[in-house]
């Protein structure tokens, strides 16, 4: 039989059962287009997986601190703040099969651009942050080496903030407030969509790690943190200096000091008052102590010779304040810079409670007031054009 007969025969089967045909016909495809959409699910399904997971970081192991204890109750993981940047190092150093480490700490609050707000989390990152969670930067060129190592007021947005702030306007060199803070947009991230529990994955901004801690995190730095800035500059910088330094070694590394503070348009910490601008009188008292207790030693050195050079950097007086007295006690000590922010709080808590109480009883606040403005001649620091009237309101008021 030849192949042309086979066919004709087919052909012939086909016409006489027409609809059996079809049905057939129709069922292979349907099975057919059903296999390729299982398989095509199947394989979205798994790309799909693929994303979270590679955006969680699948060759990735987290390390939490431990759990407190409040109230006799045993608290979360992550609850006990008591992992340190040491153990980050560590982690690097001494387990070769680890190829980055990164460390971050974490809060909330409102991020503020000009008349918009946006209540968002945000992040103090370490430099191999990053990398470690696939971020990437769709604007800017994100933070530099100097961020990190000067706690710089740098920050990255993610998408979904960007958007609320500044909708389809340029974002990378504006300013915005964290906690207050004003901080200078040097990124953009890319967006990266829901996250595995159906967050919002771009509803974040990240700050340099030491920006976090030192401006973000605790009581603030503008009252309680100078000390511990202080007190860390110090350390630092006593650190780069070989034991026999002498005193032209130490006037070169404070020149430099503050050289690189003025460069990155930050306060020097330590230095400077807005009233005792000729000098404080808690820093003498403050050194006499620490000489008496033999912990007037090299830190305290390079704290006078800062004073010196920012005299001369800033062409005028910036005595040593008693915040950067306490800096140099504490680095002389030996201990955690960290301790200057405790002895700060410490002390400024009893004293406002002394002053409520004894303003309470016996009103002297604006009198006080009156008697610096009289006998300060920086009067025109706090306002006061000419210092000469008040001296006279304050003689007249206090005639015998």
């Amino acid at each position: 039989m030849k192949h042309t007969d086979i066919l004709g025969m087919a052909l012939f089967a086909l016409r006489g059962n027409w609809l059996r045909s079809i049905l057939t016909a129709l069922g292979v495809i349907i099975g057919i287009a059903a296999v390729i959409v299982m398989v095509s699910v199947g394989q979205g399904t798994q790309a799909e997986l693929d994303r979270i997971m590679a955006s969680l970081g699948s060759n990735r192991l987290e390390v939490f601190p431990g759990g407190g204890r409040g109230g006799g109750v045993r608290m979360a993981a992550g609850s006990l703040p008591s992992l340190t940047t040491g153990d980050m190092e560590a982690i690097r150093d001494e387990i070769p099969e680890v190829q980055y480490v990164a460390a971050n700490v974490r809060g909330g609050g409102q991020v503020v651009f000009a008349e918009r707000n946006w209540s968002t989390s945000w992040q103090g990152v370490s430099e191999d942050f990053m990398t470690v969670n696939d971020w990437r930067l769709d604007e800017g060129e994100g933070f530099t080496p100097r961020d990190y190592g000067t706690a710089g007021k740098s920050v990255v947005l993610g998408a979904t903030v960007r958007r609320e702030l500044f909708g389809e306007g340029e974002a990378v060199g504006a300013t915005v407030r964290i906690a207050q803070v004003p901080m200078t947009v040097v990124g953009v991230l890319a967006a990266k969509g829901q996250t595995g529990w159906g967050g919002d994955a771009d509803d974040v901004v990240m700050v340099p790690l030491d920006t976090a801690r030192r401006r973000l995190l605790g009581a603030g730095n503008h009252f309680l943190g100078t000390m511990q800035l202080s007190a860390q500059m110090l350390k630092d910088a006593v650190a780069g200096l070989a034991p026999d330094a002498d005193g032209a070694a130490f006037d070169a590394c404070a020149a430099a000091l503050v050289r690189e503070y003025r460069a990155g348009r930050r306060i020097v910490p330590g230095i400077g008052h807005p009233i005792h601008i000729k000098g404080d009188p808690r820093v003498p008292a403050l050194r006499r102590v620490a000489g008496e207790c033999g912990f007037e030693g090299r830190h305290w050195q390079l704290a006078t010779a800062i004073e010196r050079a920012a005299q001369a950097g800033y062409g005028k007086l910036l005595p040593l304040n008693a915040a950067g007295a306490v800096g140099a006690c504490v680095a002389d000590m030996g201990l955690d810079p960290l301790w200057a922010r405790g002895f700060a709080l410490i002390g400024r808590s009893a004293g406002l409670v002394a002053h409520l109480l004894d303003e309470k009883r016996a009103p002297l606040g604006q009198k006080l007031w009156d008697l610096v403005l009289a006998q300060d001649d920086s009067a025109e620091l706090a306002g006061h054009d000419n210092p000469i009237p008040q001296r006279a309101k304050f003689a007249a008021a206090n005639k015998p």
